[in-house]
């Protein structure tokens, strides 16, 4: 049986500039920058819309949502992306897989594309960060 090897998402946060103890330079061109950011953080129950509207046609999308994975950013909406849907893709290994190798593929970041290896009994585990050579 052959299963994924990926990076985790502090590594991946640090290789676009998104680390939440790094540089977050991209946070000055979001498009939340320019308005209310109230709509980004609704009370409980109360609709996303709104926000994901504006994150979908925003330049830094992706830095955004994964600064709220690696910071592990409980409330409102980063990256189009609202509590409850980080939520789903954090417990649920194969929408995580995939957020992460979509993130690095639209970052161009070769090092950090998923890569298929070997067998789960094999000395390396699913865990394993992989990076193939640039």
């Amino acid at each position: 049986m052959l299963y994924t090897v990926i990076p985790d998402l502090a590594e991946l946060a640090t290789a676009i500039d998104a680390h939440p103890e790094g540089g977050n330079g991209w946070k000055l061109e979001g498009l939340c920058a320019e308005i209310d950011g109230e709509q980004f953080f609704p009370e409980k129950g109360c609709s996303t819309k709104s926000a994901k509207k504006v994150c979908a046609g925003c330049p830094v999308r992706m830095q955004c949502a994964v600064y709220a994975f690696a910071g592990n950013e409980r409330y409102g909406v980063w990256g189009g992306l609202s509590e409850a849907d980080r939520d789903k893709i954090r417990g649920d290994r194969a929408r995580l897989e995939a957020f992460i190798a979509d993130c690095a593929n639209k970052a161009g970041l070769d090092e950090f594309t998923t890569i298929t290896v070997g067998t789960p009994d094999s000395d390396t585990s699913a865990s394993t960060t992989a990076h193939t050579a640039a």
